[in-house]
């Protein structure tokens, strides 16, 4: 047996609260470090994309964007979400003809 260590993965929440207190300046890197068990170097990588994030994060365009994208997606989900419900009435209706005429398919293929 192998002992694997997987890497610790952090929330998105969890990252940016942090970001947030060392941007704040209130304590040394070293102090939220120990304080949240991370290490400092992570918490400089977590920053340095928080800072190459935040330009579009604050472009009304991009937001607009990014609104219409996910109206785009729910509009398509709900479209599917129609397909299936018609696909399963439609199955439906095949089944119970086939066994009215004693038709049967092998589920084995």
């Amino acid at each position: 047996m192998t002992n694997k260590k997987t890497r610790k993965t952090y929330k998105p929440e969890f990252k940016a609260a942090v970001v947030e207190e060392y941007l704040q300046g209130e304590h040394l890197l070293s102090e939220i470090a120990a304080a949240h068990g991370v290490h400092p170097n992570l918490i400089l990588k977590w920053k340095k994309a928080a800072m190459a994030a935040l330009p579009e994060a604050l472009d009304e365009t991009s937001q607009k964007s990014l609104a219409a994208l996910k109206a785009q997606h729910e509009l398509e989900v709900e479209q599917l979400h129609a397909q299936i419900g018609r696909l399963t009435m439609k199955l439906v209706w095949l089944e119970k003809k086939m066994r009215k005429y004693g038709i049967t398919l092998d589920q084995s293929e």
